[in-house]
């Protein structure tokens, strides 16, 4: 039997003209056995060119499908958070194309409807990246977020969770990382990933990731930066006791030029350290003080018929029987 539940599945697409129709008739088949409403939103993420996709023969071949176009190319969870904002399902689940298996819909979909607000998947049959590994244990130890090495975007959100997450300005940046730290009932799923394997962040792309993390959400090098100012300045108090005690109790005081040059490097490197960390602090705070919103929805297309279950009614009637 069909479950009485509406499914939402939200899919970024980097180029509709290069997916694969089988990802859609999958998607919207699985869809239609087990739920009696469902949609499908492809979320075009600045495709080069729309106009040449079959966008036209999906919409009249299938049912309850829906496309946002976004202006520019925006990134993954920035996609993703669009599609949050359209999905109006019980349960939203994140796809991606290029490696989700769709028919693990169900499967996913079971898990939050045991009582999990969101559903993680983990992709199995391949190592972790050691930047990975650096960002997971950053996440688990210091963020509260038990976030694992070989996460993906496959996950399935309750309503309450997108609820609280339209709320936060950061759900178009991290979006796995903010929906566990949020404290919702969570669990996790395994998968094999199909198609071509997505390739692994580099070092360059593990290192900016966690910096955005360590800038974006905590205060740590400020802390860093407070404890070694102090001992700096614990030490320069130190150092001119010591200098008025060589100029009290010395009878031949040495030039001091080798001494007052290291001194006055030293705090050179600390000034120049404090005004790195106060840069990036200042450049986060011109991010999230910008209005500017992650993404310009363009257009919408969707199918002639949107409600699978065409008896339901939102509305209840108030004549009389």
């Amino acid at each position: 039997m069909k479950r009485d539940t509406f499914v939402s599945v939200v899919a970024p697409v980097s180029d509709l003209a290069r997916l694969p129709q089988e990802f859609v008739h999958v998607a919207i088949n699985t869809l239609q056995a087990h739920y009696t409403n469902y949609e499908l939103i492809l979320v075009d993420a600045g495709s080069p060119s729309p106009h040449g996709s079959p966008l036209r023969d999906w919409l009249s071949d299938y049912d309850c499908l829906r496309v946002l176009r976004l202006r520019h190319a925006a990134g993954l969870d920035a996609a993703i958070s669009a599609g949050l904002e359209q999905a109006i399902g019980d349960l939203v689940v994140a796809v991606s194309p290029e490696s989700d298996p769709p028919e693990l819909i169900p499967t996913a979909v079971e898990y939050a409807l045991a009582g999990h607000d969101l559903v993680l998947g983990i992709q199995t049959g391949r190592r972790p990246h050691a930047g990975q590994i650096l960002i997971s244990w950053y996440c688990r130890r210091w963020l509260g977020a038990a976030l694992p090495p070989n996460h993906s975007h496959y996950a399935v959100l309750s309503r309450r969770l997108i609820a609280t997450l339209l709320q936060s300005k950061e759900r178009s940046r991290h979006l796995p990382i903010v929906s566990l730290s949020l404290g919702f009932p969570h669990c996790t799923f395994s998968y094999e990933p199909i198609g071509r394997p997505r390739v692994r962040p580099s070092w360059r792309e593990a290192g900016s990731t966690l910096l955005d993390l360590v800038v974006a959400r905590s205060r740590h090098p400020l802390r860093i930066v407070t404890w070694v100012g102090m001992v700096a300045s614990l030490l320069n108090a130190s150092y001119s006791l010591y200098i008025v005690g060589v100029y009290l109790f010395a009878h031949r005081v040495a030039q001091g030029w080798t001494t007052l040059s290291l001194q006055i490097s030293l705090m050179f490197f600390f000034v120049f350290l404090i005004l790195m960390v106060a840069c990036e602090y200042l450049g986060q705070l011109l991010f999230e003080s910008s209005a500017r919103p992650p993404y310009f929805l363009v257009e919408e297309h969707h199918s002639s018929a949107m409600l699978a279950d065409r008896t339901r009614r939102n509305l209840v009637s108030d004549e009389p029987d």
